[in-house]
């Protein structure tokens, strides 16, 4: 049996997920199955981030999704800064975007 390494930027990058630099250095991470949330909390996890989490269930939602459930998960951006630089640079750029386009209204 081969061995393979996945590293805990490869499963932010690359699971599906809806992703928001909400500014001020957050950011939102949301699934919609239990599979895909318990790498996305592993992840998380593994790098020792400091997170907040919630579910959602679909009798809790305001709207119709083809889904049952909505995990998600806020924390700081600056937490992943050490694992996963790739990430760490872009939701940080979306991040200044954000804050500067709610600083304007």
């Amino acid at each position: 049996m081969k061995n393979i390494e996945i590293s805990a930027e490869w499963i932010l990058n690359n699971l599906p997920s809806i992703t928001e630099a909400v500014g001020n250095g957050r950011m939102i991470l949301v699934v919609d199955n239990i599979s895909d949330s318990l790498w996305i909390s592993f992840a998380l996890d593994s790098m020792g981030v400091k997170y907040e989490s919630d579910i959602i269930e679909e009798e809790e939602l305001n709207v119709k999704v083809q889904t049952s459930l909505l995990v998600f998960w806020k924390f700081r951006i600056e937490e992943i800064k050490e694992e996963c630089p790739v990430l760490y640079a872009e939701w940080t750029r979306l991040d200044l975007i954000n804050s500067s386009n709610r600083n304007r209204n």
